[in-house]
């Protein structure tokens, strides 16, 4: 049952009423033992009566049972035990409290963001795959600076995981010669690589250059704009 003040009723012998405070008793257990400090039987150690939470894996706490609107949990696979995350349950899925935090950004839409502090792009390191000519996979759900080393002639695929209808994104490509001479290709296929006035972006083929290209996402959600951002030669 559930807790119910008026019981046992007040016109009834205590040898009457005993069966509804036991029940009533029970409901009360299962309400504090629920996120509190509490167990069964006077003395118990560490019996204060404040507030508990969980502290779990996300997974584990996605499948609590029996957890109230408001209730609080930590996870703690986010950035380790060192920095859990905060949750909190709105009666049907736990909510990250601070949507800002980095471990698990919530995005935030319709509101403008203005930024106090430099804002850190990580860079992530490709591996040409193998072929005639070697590839280079770009993918648009990764990280947005993308940085390769090629030692043959190499054509840059057409992103995958692109934005959905309505928005744009653009990644920045770092290449470094592992050699002289070799040619780079931009693919076609469903989406394109386009170029200012219909001119190959430019690129230094010595030994050694790094050169740096800019794909952006156009309008038409088909194609893609890629132009030399800088061609900074080599050193």
């Amino acid at each position: 049952m559930a807790w119910d003040a008026t019981l046992p009723d007040g016109d009834i012998s205590i040898a009457l009423g005993d069966d509804a405070i036991r029940e009533n008793n029970t409901a009360i257990e299962a309400a504090l033992d629920l996120e509190h400090r509490f167990a069964t039987g006077g003395g118990t150690a560490g019996q204060s009566g404040r507030h508990t939470f969980t502290y779990d894996d996300e997974a584990t706490i996605a499948g609590l049972a029996n957890v109230a609107a408001g209730s609080i949990a930590f996870s703690d696979d986010a950035l380790a035990a060192d920095r859990p995350v905060l949750r909190i349950y709105d009666g049907t899925v736990w909510r990250y409290l601070n949507p800002y935090d980095p471990s698990y950004p919530v995005p935030i839409t319709n509101d403008t963001q203005e930024w106090t502090r430099p804002q850190n792009m990580q860079w992530q390191d490709v591996t040409p795959g193998a072929g005639s000519p070697n590839t280079v996979a770009i993918n648009m759900a990764l990280q947005p600076f993308k940085a390769v080393t090629i030692t043959a002639d190499t054509e840059i695929q057409v992103p995958t995981n692109q934005p959905s209808t309505g928005y744009t994104q653009t990644v920045v490509l770092q290449v470094t010669n592992s050699g002289a001479g070799h040619v780079i290709t931009w693919a076609t296929g469903a989406s394109n690589y386009v170029a200012p006035n219909g001119i190959a972006p430019i690129y230094d083929d010595s030994d050694g250059a790094v050169n740096v290209f800019q794909i952006t996402r156009m309008r038409n959600n088909t194609d893609f704009l890629v132009t030399s951002a800088i061609n900074v030669g080599s050193f």
